[in-house]
């Protein structure tokens, strides 16, 4: 087989406009759905919710909007001219956890901004970085990453409505993380890229058979629906 076979167009060939949409949904099906996720697990974590949780998704996807934005356009040295899906990373969730333990929300703004600054550096460098930053430290790495959000899973795999079984939010997450790790173990490219949204699913189809999953809150929420402004928590 060869390696080009299933190439279409050539990048700069327009495609479709059906095929370009139905593309563009997809894409914004799977960063939606991982930016949420990884969001709600960081304010789960510590406690919040209320405004600060409706803040934190409508920010998280309105920056991933923009920098997809950028990265597609031509302005300077901002975006090259190319589409790369972009939300929140796992990496940073045990770290931003324990600075809001640690020092509230402030300290954890900060971090973040120090953070991205180390980010622009390395892009920046990269090239003379490589020989550093081999496969094997990303390698550890990736590994170590995964290692940081377990105590934060754990810690909540008890919390579960009165009434219910103490095992139901084991079971729940053993079939998402199950799930999850089988897809992206042996699944093809199509269930890899969509490991995430199908361990979603199935974890809360488990949930709702084990009476874990409330769905009311989902059904009085509004399509379409901004923040409340008088309630920024700073």
């Amino acid at each position: 087989m060869l390696v080009n076979e299933h190439i279409r167009y050539e990048p700069d060939e327009p495609a479709p406009h059906a095929l370009t949409a139905i593309t563009a949904l997809q894409g914004a099906v799977l960063v939606v759905s991982n930016t949420i996720t990884i969001t709600t697990t960081f304010i789960v974590a510590f406690n919040e919710g209320g405004s600060y949780m409706e803040w934190a998704v409508f920010a998280a996807l309105a920056l991933a909007g923009i920098a997809v934005a950028l990265h597609a356009s031509t302005l300077g040295r901002l975006g090259p001219g190319y589409i790369l899906l972009m939300g929140p990373s796992a990496a940073y969730l045990a770290v931003c956890v324990l600075a809001v333990n640690e020092g509230g929300l402030a300290l954890m703004s900060s971090l973040v901004v120090a953070s991205s600054l180390v980010q622009f550096a390395v892009a920046a460098w990269l090239a003379q970085l490589r020989r550093l930053i081999t496969p094997v430290v990303t390698g550890v790495a990736f590994m170590v990453i995964p290692v940081t959000v377990i105590p934060i899973a754990i810690d909540r795999l008890d919390d579960v409505p009165p009434g219910v079984e103490p095992g139901a939010g084991l079971a729940v997450g053993a079939a998402a993380l199950g799930t999850l790790a089988l897809l992206m173990l042996r699944g093809s490219g199509l269930f890899r890229l969509w490991a995430m949204p199908i361990a979603i699913v199935l974890g809360c189809a488990v949930a709702v058979l084990l009476g874990v999953y409330d769905a009311q809150p989902a059904r009085d929420a509004a399509w379409f629906a901004l923040p409340e402004f008088s309630g920024w928590p700073g």
